[in-house]
């Protein structure tokens, strides 16, 4: 009555499985997800219409909503289309499409947003973009925006040669 029955097609000859209405959780962490469609080949998990998030939390206080969602396991990447950063509800940020490594490479672009509450700031949002400019030296630059004290933001440059490394910060906002 009302309740959708899970679908999963084996597909022999082009070796692939299709399955709809497909949920999950990582076990022992915090990472879940579901999509409409879930197709799944030798090298690569294709989702359309997928939810996903990593966030350490108990709830669901923010996650990614995508019409597309391609794991290449071969190239060890997730490339997304039409995307959305949604935080309790409301849609936060729009990406038209985006890529991230799923191994350590390091790459330039968005990394986990940063969210916590307090009865003091409020809702703090950050939204890390990482730059790979050298195998020696790169910058972050956080912008943030915290609900009781407004927007500022945060950098971060490191750098490293072999007679010595080092790192320079820097952080501001609009009030107080």
């Amino acid at each position: 009555h009302g309740h959708k029955e899970n679908l999963a097609i084996l597909n022999r000859k082009d070796k692939t499985l299709k399955l709809d209405d497909l949920s999950f959780k990582v076990k022992d962490q915090f990472a879940w997800g579901e999509a409409d469609v879930a197709t799944v080949e030798k090298n690569s998990i294709f989702l359309e219409k997928a939810k996903f998030s990593l966030c350490p939390c108990e709830e669901k206080i923010w996650w990614i909503e995508a019409e597309e969602v391609d794991l290449n396991t071969k190239k060890n990447n997730i490339d997304f289309k039409k995307a959305k950063l949604k935080i309790y509800d409301k849609n936060l940020f729009y990406f038209p499409s985006g890529s991230f490594p799923v191994s350590g490479d390091r790459r330039s672009g968005f990394l986990l947003p940063e969210i916590s509450a307090s009865n003091k700031s409020g809702t703090d949002i950050s939204i890390p973009y990482y730059f790979n400019l050298a195998n020696n030296y790169d910058l972050t630059f956080e912008p943030r925006y915290i609900s009781k004290r407004g927007s500022g933001g945060y950098s971060e440059f490191r750098y490293l040669s072999e007679n010595y490394s080092g790192l320079i910060q820097s952080s501001f906002l609009s009030e107080n």
